[in-house]
């Protein structure tokens, strides 16, 4: 039951985002109160599905955090998974792919956690992009996402991590991010990139590494096809952990996981930029 109620107000903020997705579509809304609402159905998201406290390196060291303060986080969590995705839909095939390979990858460590409600939700959302990617990972779109798609796909796999990290085994709010780290290092090394040189963090640019790729002359497929393989090679380190847990494996193995996941990103963002 608690995981078909954290599922429910998954659903339920996936299709608020949606239909905010849909107004900024139709009327192009201003970011303040389009971020807000967006921090507003977060912060939703977390009380729902609860926020993770605690972030172990063994099972007898770690980080317990307070209630207020692991909301937070969480919420904060959820908040940039869906800015991630809205910011990498820019490329035909590229947000679908990727993140179609991460949910796959989250259904599989479900079935080996024994989480079953979240591996048919996953699996779910993986099947649905697998329908939608024939019409939008062509050099000629027939298909968008646009707001609508992209704000409910980051709503989706951001419940899901966090439902992950909460009831998988201990060392699994480590593997989470792992699933989508090849975005959140391009959106999040881009966005530090800005703000060092004092730009305005939330403005439209060009400036991410796969949009960099575009302006080199590559095509929408390889530039898709390049995300899809590195959230690919991540989510086999996230079952990798899942299948390992069975066995009784440390959380410091899920910490060490993700470091190599996140430096690997975090290389692959810089030649993306052309460095």
């Amino acid at each position: 039951p608690a995981t078909l109620q954290a599922l429910a107000v998954i659903l339920a903020a996936s299709g608020a985002l949606c239909a905010l997705g849909v107004v900024d579509d139709v009327f192009d809304l201003d970011a303040r109160p389009k971020f807000a609402l967006m921090a507003l159905i977060s912060l939703g998201l977390a009380v729902g599905v609860g926020p993770v406290r605690s972030l172990p390196l063994t099972e007898g060291l770690g980080l317990l955090l307070p209630y207020l303060l692991g909301l937070a986080g969480s919420a904060l969590w959820a908040f940039t998974v869906i800015n991630a995705v809205n910011f990498m839909d820019g490329a035909n095939g590229l947000a679908g792919g990727a993140i179609g390979v991460a949910a796959s990858a989250l259904g599989c460590a479900g079935v080996l956690t024994g989480e079953a409600g979240l591996a048919a939700a996953a699996f779910a959302l993986a099947g649905g992009l697998a329908g939608f990617l024939p019409w939008n990972a062509r050099p000629k779109a027939r298909v968008f996402m646009g707001d609508a798609g992209s704000l409910l796909l980051g709503c989706m796999i951001a419940g899901l991590g966090l439902l992950f990290a909460r009831q998988a085994p201990l060392g699994a709010v480590w593997i989470a991010p792992l699933a989508i780290i090849p975005f959140l290092a391009d959106v999040l090394l881009t966005l530090a990139g800005r703000a060092r040189r004092g730009a305005r963090l939330f403005d439209a640019h060009k400036e991410h590494g796969y949009q960099r790729r575009l302006a080199r002359g590559e095509s929408h497929l390889r530039v898709a096809g390049r995300m899809t393989w590195r959230t690919g090679a991540c989510g086999v380190l996230v079952v990798g952990f899942a299948a390992l847990s069975a066995s009784g494996a440390k959380p410091l193995l899920g910490f060490v996981m993700f470091l190599m996941g996140a430096l690997g990103a975090a290389y692959l963002w810089r030649r993306d930029q052309g460095g």
